[in-house]
Formats: structure tokens, sequence, C-alpha cells
């Protein structure tokens, strides 16, 4: 997984909530000799395997659209796969000596929902406009604002900027800044934001926790060449307690460029 220790809080959402109806998972079939190379219609952005009979291996810094599975005899396990675009792809995985096939292309249809529901995959599901249009109103009423950041972190060229936090309710928004300092446009993959529990100087006591997004305003696909982009998270509240941190890691797509800001939240 790209980040160690990760969790899936909105795992339940994604293989429940997403989809309109419980639907059978494809098998794949692995073992240690050959590799299955699965192939996405999106670059991946995180997988995680149930259990370490299996590994799942792809590029974590470029988000490429190439996965490869291994596995050793045990029991059977799944597999869960989320694209750049939010898409979430299940799978059961099983060892078994021989493959029938050494690769699969995947497509859309696919995959069993998306992580943030969109109109296509929220049948069944309670969702009011109502409460869009009210995080989508107090969104532009906080843009129209200017404050001083609370954290910068530069790198490449990059810069990322949490400008300010504003507790609503049960809700936490974020005021995010990106700018592109650099000669060339800067593509998003992700913006993850995630809770870190433990020392910066002891890595291994690390536990990190993702926080789910649960709407977005104005987050743009590509920062331009020498321009800025301001925009707004909203996430479910939440309190850091003692030796807590915030973390924002944003990602490129198809490029290396990385940016990890982490603030003490009090």
């Amino acid at each position: 997984m790209r980040l160690k220790n990760i969790l899936f809080p909105f795992l339940g959402l994604a293989l429940s909530g997403c989809m309109s109806g419980q639907q059978p998972l494809d098998t794949l079939y692995a073992n240690k000799d050959n590799n299955l190379a699965l192939f996405f219609p999106s670059p991946i952005r995180q997988a995680v395997t149930g259990n370490d009979n299996f590994t799942f291996t792809y590029n974590r810094e470029l988000a490429g659209y190439l996965g490869l599975l291994q596995g050793i005899p045990g029991p059977a396990s799944d597999l869960l796969v989320i694209t750049t675009d939010g898409s979430v792809y299940a799978f059961v995985i099983a060892f078994s000596d021989t493959l029938v096939h050494t690769y699969r292309f995947l497509r859309k249809v696919d995959r069993i929902g998306n992580e943030r529901p969109d109109e296509e995959s929220v049948s069944g599901m309670e969702r009011t406009e109502g409460v869009d249009l009210r995080y989508a109103d107090y969104c532009r009423a906080l843009l129209q604002k200017e404050y001083r950041a609370m954290a910068t972190k530069q790198k490449r060229g990059i810069r990322l900027q949490l400008e300010h936090v504003v507790y609503d309710g049960g809700e936490v928004y974020m005021i995010i800044k990106i700018q592109n300092r650099s000669d060339i446009d800067f593509g998003m993959a992700y913006l993850d934001v995630v809770r870190v529990n433990g020392s910066q100087k002891r890595r291994a006591s690390f536990q990190e926790t993702g926080i789910h997004v649960r709407y977005t305003h104005d987050r743009p696909d590509m920062v331009r060449s020498h321009r800025s982009e301001r925009f707004v998270y909203v996430v479910p509240k939440f309190v850091m307690g003692d030796g807590e941190r915030l973390k924002l890691e944003l990602g490129e797509l198809h490029g290396s460029r990385k940016v990890v800001l982490t603030k003490k939240l009090r």
C-alpha cells in the first residue's frame, strides 16, 4: 500500500453503499512463479490485499495503470483497488499452481462503484440535493475570503498550502491552495487527507488513518504552469489528540512530483 498502516474508513461505503445491489466478484488466480498483470483504465492510486499470502505491486510514484499480482498457497482472500478517478475495483483472489491467463485488461464496467458517489452509482442511497447545496453555498462564501496560510510545503515548483480550517456542525471545511511555480502543468492524481499518530523520529510507531472526503468544491484536475488554484475539502468532524498531526499528500498524474504537508491542529 502507498501509505504504511493506512486504514480505509470508506471501504464499507465502496463495497456496499456504492453498489445498487450486491454482485458476485470475479476470482483472480495467482502463484509465486508467474505474474498476473492487471491493466486498469485509470492509474492506480491505492491497493490492498486481505492477507499476506498475496502481493499486489504497482508504481506508487508515477500512478501507473499496471498492477502485478502474485500469491503463495493458502486461503483465498480479496483485492481492493482504487484508481485516481475514484473508481473502486474488488476481486476474490486465490492460489493456483497453473494460470490459464497471465494478464487482464479491466474496463470501467468492471468497477463495483465509486468512492465518491455520482449520479450513476447512488441509486438506492439516501442523498439529498439540499445537503450538497448547503456545502456548495458555504464553500463559495469561504473562497471569497483571503486567509493567512496555516501551513505551507513546496517541492519541485509545486507549493501546497493549508490556508484555513473551519469547524461547522459535523463537518470540517479545509481551504486548500496549490500553486504551480514550475514551467510544466501539474495534473492532480490525488490529494489525500490523513491523520498521523506517532513520533516523527520513530517511523516504526507511525499509524496513518485516511479521512474520507465527503465533498469537494472547485477541486481542479490540472494546475497550469505559473497558475494557482484554491478549493475546499469537506470531511467529517475530527479532533486531533496528543501526538496526532494532519497530513495532506499531493501526487502528480503521469509524473513523479509529490508534496507532503503536515500540520498539528489544536
